[in-house]
């Protein structure tokens, strides 16, 4: 029987890293104490978010789609991956720096 069970979970994971690399650039510039916090909690949210998805897939995905094998308890390990990924998500929200600033002079 085929088992999609990973690759499931890890099209959400890559998904939210999409994401997250989508919303650091358009948060992009000076980084204050405030934006790193509020980063972090876009972040958490994402990787909650994405979790309750991996979870509800992956049972659409056994029941449903009979494309992925029921693995008792090791079901619940697979929505971890999102909350692991959290760290990853907040860094890519944090990578994008300030675009520089152009001189006045037109061409």
């Amino acid at each position: 029987m085929l088992d999609l069970s990973l690759a499931v979970a890890w099209l959400f994971v890559l998904a939210g890293g999409a994401l997250s690399i989508l919303v650091g650039y358009q948060m992009r510039g000076p980084k204050s104490l405030a934006g790193v916090i509020a980063a972090g909690i876009l972040a958490c949210v994402l990787g909650l978010t994405l979790g309750m998805g991996i979870a509800y897939t992956q049972t659409a995905c056994i029941e449903r789609f009979h494309v992925c094998a029921s693995q008792g308890a090791g079901d619940l390990s697979l929505w971890l991956y999102a909350m692991l990924a959290i760290p990853m998500y907040w860094l890519a929200m944090l990578a994008f720096a300030k675009p520089a600033e152009r001189s006045g002079t037109k061409p």
